[in-house]
């Protein structure tokens, strides 16, 4: 209750240096997964502010498009959040939501802005905003929305959503995600945390995370984003029947493949490398129906030179998985911290969703 206080004052004066006083409703702490997200974009300032576009039927009309995505917005209290720089201690950010929605992130445009900056200064006061285009051969919606306010499993509760309206059905109620990050502060506060960090301490402990290789041959290449894509010649159903041979999960085989190619790249038997979970298996009530960012990626690292063969690998990748569950609910920076690893240095550098 004192977090959360401390974080209403702050917010509220931050609101009301920006004279939103009257269109906001309550402001509530972020939780650690988004104040790292908005975090980044404060660095950075497209960090992730992600763009996802949509085909309609021919059936389906444009005013149709734009009711039911002002009843979606309407009828979750995230979606009409802002989140609004504070300063505090393992709060640098809240989270407010607006009283009613602000019909101005809706245009209707000849041509989509894919460059559109969701960021003013370091505050986001509309993290969502859609552009609708009609022309005589398709209906298409350009949903600019920032990672604070979703995650895989989110915009797939939001597709559904957004049929639904459009079946003119009701919604089925939802968890605010509030829940999720009252999770995380009680938890931080509870004697399973002080357990998790001495379980990330003896599994980080003097590991020397090696930085990706260069495979240019000049050192001076610019930064940038490049996208590659390859298709694994892999049948599901093979990949199915290994997995239960082994009794492990799809996910584990490709953790194991890339840890294996990984430690040939990097030419050392101990790897780090980041797993992403979903982090619907959190002990909150509802929580395969919240929306909002769950996701959570933590460190891998595996000994290969302790390894007898695959199998072992496999084993090992699918106890640490089980081991991540239990004690990934801390902030990426705590497990950092209790790994001691030097804090300007990354625990990895290459992640597998």
């Amino acid at each position: 209750q004192r977090i959360r206080q401390l974080v209403a004052d702050a917010g509220a004066a931050r609101i009301e240096a920006l004279g939103l006083n009257s269109q906001v409703a309550t402001i509530e702490p972020c939780s650690h997964i988004q104040q790292a997200m908005i975090l980044e974009t404060a660095r950075h300032k497209n960090a992730y502010c992600n763009w996802i576009e949509l085909e309609f039927q021919k059936s389906v009309s444009a005013a149709a498009v734009q009711e039911a995505v002002f009843k979606l917005v309407e009828q979750n209290t995230l979606l009409r959040s802002g989140f609004i720089e504070i300063g505090l201690k393992d709060q640098s950010f809240a989270r407010f939501t607006y009283h009613a929605l602000d019909k101005r992130i809706f245009e209707k445009r000849d041509a989509f802005d894919y460059d559109l900056s969701l960021t003013a200064e370091h505050d986001l006061l509309q993290p969502l905003r859609f552009q609708l285009r009609e022309t005589p051969e398709d209906l298409r919606l350009l949903v600019h929305i920032h990672h604070a306010l979703y995650d895989g499993w989110s915009w797939q509760l939001m597709l559904k959503d957004l049929h639904r309206l459009l079946l003119s059905e009701d919604l089925p109620p939802k968890p605010a995600y509030n829940v999720v990050a009252d999770f995380f502060v009680e938890y931080k506060l509870s004697n399973a945390s002080n357990e998790s960090l001495l379980f990330w301490r003896d599994q980080l402990q003097g590991s020397s995370p090696a930085p990706f290789p260069n495979f240019h041959t000049t050192t001076d290449v610019p930064p940038g984003t490049q996208e590659a894509t390859r298709e694994l010649q892999i049948s599901t159903s093979k990949l199915t029947e290994a997995s239960q041979n082994l009794r492990v999960s799809r996910q584990t085989i490709f953790q194991a493949a890339y840890c294996y190619i990984l430690s040939t790249y990097l030419g050392s038997d101990d790897v780090t490398f980041g797993s992403v979970f979903s982090g619907r298996t959190l002990p909150v009530k509802g929580i395969e129906n919240v929306l909002g960012p769950c996701i959570r990626t933590l460190p891998t690292r595996m000994k290969l030179d302790k390894m007898q063969n695959a199998t072992d690998l496999l084993l090992a990748i699918q106890n640490m998985n089980r081991k991540c569950l239990e004690h990934g609910s801390l902030p990426l920076q705590d497990i950092k911290k209790a790994s001691g690893i030097d804090l300007q240095s990354s625990l990895f550098d290459t992640a597998l969703v």
